[in-house]
Formats: C-alpha cells, sequence, structure tokens
C-alpha cells in the first residue's frame, strides 16, 4: 500500500529521505519542487487539555496537535531552496 499510494504523493517521512527525493527530482530536470508537511488534526474546541495563551491582551487557545503542525511547517521551510514553493493545506 504505502508503495503505491503513499509514496506517490509522499517525498519522505523524514528530513534525509525528502532531501533524497528532492535531489533525484532535480536530478530529473525539475527546477523547482513543491514541498508540504501535512497534518490533519480534529480540534475539539470543548476540550479541557488545553491551556490558554495571551498575546497583546488577546486570548488564544493552545492545542499541542496544531503546535506540531506548525513546527513541521517550520521545519520544512527551511528545506526550501531556489525556486521551491511551500504548499500550505488549510481546512
Amino acid at each position: 500500500m504505502k508503495k503505491a499510494i503513499y509514496d506517490h504523493f509522499a517525498a519522505g517521512e523524514c528530513k534525509k529521505e525528502v532531501r533524497k527525493t528532492v535531489a533525484t527530482m532535480k536530478q530529473m530536470g525539475f527546477k523547482g519542487i513543491i514541498l508540504g508537511h501535512a497534518k490533519d488534526v480534529m480540534v475539539d474546541h470543548n476540550a479541557q487539555n488545553k491551556s490558554a495563551a495571551f498575546k497583546d491582551g488577546v486570548g488564544d487557545v493552545f492545542d499541542p496537535a496544531v503546535e506540531k503542525w506548525k513546527e513541521g511547517q517550520l521545519e520544512t521551510v527551511k528545506m526550501l531552496t531556489g525556486d521551491d514553493i511551500l504548499a500550505v493545506k488549510s481546512v
């Protein structure tokens, strides 16, 4: 299943795999690669395991899953070079 579906859409499961895939694609002649860190989460606004974070007097809800997604996005940005593009999925 992984070879049939996952490997078709994903560059890798870790930085090393992603960098290898990007290098291979660029050797094939692609000038820019679209990278995105996808993480589907379901946010329960009524959950009790959240803590309030405040910025400039505005209360934001902190969710660990969303924070992990953000960290993954920032790591993906660090892998972009030259003509590469960051794809951001929003729902």
